[in-house]
């Protein structure tokens, strides 16, 4: 009897310690722990001024470690393969509790605005950064003010099943992201996962097993909301893609600039039988009825069933009537994330859309850019006008959220584009733009581009011993911060190198307009009728002799260096973007040269046709009969 009592108090003392450790588990704690006055970076980022109301509390040690330990056993030492990308993910961490709340912090006379979230994107497609360098990343970025991760993977993801081919040769493995995430979480930083669901589905629609789905056969961009297919596939990238982040609160679900709606002959088959209904009681629908209807039912599916919120690209939103919003319901299953790149936000955002928004929605993100948004070919970050664009944010936020307008801002993503799209060419590159992305993330944290700003970033940068860098002076006199790459930050010397890169191209392109359309020696003209002076072309020739062999050694050392960040096959890419076109036309002009002074005799003038011309132009030298010339009909 003594023996059955002692069991049983065991078992209940067993049961409420369990249960109140999965309580303790479960305790919502605050992102924002760099704002607290006992954080000693705070008192660099934010002025003593900054006294809004946000709650800030530390992280739970005991969760903490619990990931951390469970993270551990569970990444096995095995090859990035394809091999492992088929197998079934095990699950990691627990879902994160998000505020209901998400107030900003406002100084107390209302100049300075800090969004609550301070989220940097991360754009993978095509060009996966090496897991060493994104390791490397995660601190700095958190030290300079960030709160959470947008990790937009599109073909890096290892998809598996039926999606295997989805995924890139070089994607990354379920290990590489199960790292990452637990890398992000020992920096304090929430990881966003975003994933394609309707246009920008470039990756998928690409491929012959999925192109039977594409609303307009010969763009593989917008997949048809209609097909029964398109869902099963939109359905299961979604699970496996959070099935991967079991710890995800939100969930990216892209939807942005969806050009092809209501074409397809399902689409267009079901708009017209709806607008022939004489039962139809939701009005005229077009192919706007269906982007809506379809972003609910993707939105519905992940926070009904995944129990995580979606957030939305805004830009399809801007042109439609707050009432047909509102009656799509879609302000109760999804989050905007309203985005503009440049200088003057209110040009593409103006008041009666921040009010629609104010009205459906009761929560929003606003996304401005560190990288990526000036120029589909842009190979260096104007930091200028980046700066500009979040100062601009900073502004539109704190006026809406002041305003009598029911906006509730969640937070500011940076974007970083590697490419505008899938089939895009690369644009600027992660580590030759952190100089943009660290000073703007500070910028936001501060609230200002004060000297208090700037100096942090020259800090964070290491750019120690050097003059005053990332000042509003300095970024006036030099746009793109080309002396960063005398600080010791992790990409410094990739972007020296690309600071050699830009002066040899500019040097490549004003040799070549001054010999080719200004000397009078090696024109067109001379070069069709082989006929020029050989010492002129040598005299020319000397400026630009030293050329060939600074680009090669300058191609060398570029796919060196950036080999430390990328894998070879992103390398080549740059390379032959950028590189290889210099060559091909410096060595055009070496041919050109060497063919012009092979000649050691020349004909009499006229010199006649050149070889190859047209039978038109044989005639018109040998001075043939051109009276039906039009030209010749002109009045004289």
């Amino acid at each position: 009897m003594v023996l059955a009592l002692t069991l049983a108090c065991l078992g209940l003392l067993y049961v409420s310690a369990n249960h109140y450790l999965s309580n303790n588990d479960t305790e919502q704690t605050s992102t924002n722990d760099q704002l607290t006055a006992s954080d000693s970076n705070s008192n660099e980022a934010i002025p003593n001024s900054l006294v809004n109301s946000i709650s800030n509390g530390k992280k739970n040690e005991q969760k903490r470690q619990e990931i951390e330990n469970t993270a551990n056993v569970i990444l096995p030492e095995v090859e990035n393969s394809v091999e492992f990308r088929t197998n079934k993910p095990l699950s990691t961490q627990k879902k994160m509790v998000v505020e209901e709340s998400t107030p900003a912090v406002i100084s107390a006379d209302g100049s300075r605005y800090i969004p609550y979230h301070r989220v940097v994107h991360l754009d993978l497609k095509g060009a996966p950064p090496k897991l060493s360098y994104l390791k490397e990343l995660l601190p700095l970025v958190r030290e300079a003010g960030a709160t959470a991760i947008l990790m937009e993977y599109e073909d890096m993801f290892p998809f598996w099943g039926t999606l295997r081919n989805i995924s890139a040769k070089n994607a990354y493995s379920q290990r590489d992201v199960q790292n990452l995430q637990k890398w992000a979480m020992q920096n304090d930083l929430i990881v966003i996962p975003l994933v394609q669901t309707f246009g920008h589905m470039e990756f998928v629609l690409k491929l012959d097993e999925f192109k039977d789905l594409r609303e307009v056969p010969i763009y593989p961009q917008s997949i048809c909301p209609s097909q029964d297919r398109s869902w099963t596939i939109i359905q299961e990238m979604i699970d496996q893609v959070l099935s991967l982040h079991p710890d995800a609160a939100w969930l990216h679900i892209g939807c942005d600039e969806v050009y092809q709606l209501g074409q397809c002959p399902i689409c267009s088959q079901k708009l017209l039988t709806a607008n022939t209904d004489p039962n139809n009681s939701n009005g005229y629908q077009d192919g706007r009825s269906l982007f809506l209807q379809h972003v609910h039912r993707v939105a519905s599916y992940v926070k009904n069933q995944k129990n995580v919120i979606p957030i939305i690209w805004d830009d399809m939103l801007r042109t439609i009537p707050a009432h047909i919003l509102q009656d799509s319901k879609l302000g109760e299953v999804v989050e905007p994330m309203v985005w503009v790149y440049v200088e003057d936000v209110d040009r593409f955002v103006d008041s009666l859309t921040w009010a629609n928004y104010g009205e459906v929605f009761s929560h929003i993100w606003a996304a401005s850019a560190y990288k990526g948004a000036f120029g589909e070919r842009l190979y260096a970050v104007n930091v200028q006008r980046h700066v500009g664009n979040n100062l601009a944010w900073l502004e539109v936020m704190r006026r809406e959220t002041l305003s009598t307008s029911k906006l509730s801002f969640r937070g500011l993503v940076l974007t970083g584009w590697s490419r505008y799209d899938h089939f895009a060419v690369l644009c600027e590159l992660l580590p030759i733009a952190m100089h943009s992305l660290i000073l703007n993330l500070v910028i936001i944290t501060s609230g200002a581009h004060d000297y208090e700003a700037s100096k942090r970033a020259h800090r964070l940068l290491q750019c120690n011993g050097q003059k005053s860098l990332f000042t509003p002076q300095e970024l006036r006199r030099n746009p793109q911060q080309w002396d960063a790459h005398r600080c010791r930050f992790s990409g410094s010397g990739l972007l020296g190198l690309l600071s050699s890169y830009n002066m040899n191209r500019h040097e490549v392109e004003t040799s070549l307009e001054h010999i080719s359309e200004k000397d009078g020696w090696m024109s067109k003209y001379n070069i069709e009728h082989k006929y020029s002076s050989p010492w002129r072309v040598h005299e020319s020739m000397k400026t630009v002799a030293y050329l060939p062999g600074a680009l090669k050694t300058l191609e060398q050392q570029m796919a060196k260096s950036l080999g430390q960040f990328y894998d070879q096959f992103t390398v080549e890419e740059w390379l032959e973007q950028h590189i290889q076109p210099l060559e091909e036309r410096v060595g055009g002009l070496m041919k050109m040269a060497r063919d012009l002074t092979e000649r050691i005799v020349w004909p009499r003038r006229p010199l006649g046709a050149p070889a190859g011309a047209s039978p038109e132009l044989s005639q018109i030298h040998s001075g043939g009969d051109n009276s039906e010339d039009p030209l010749n009909q002109m009045p004289r």
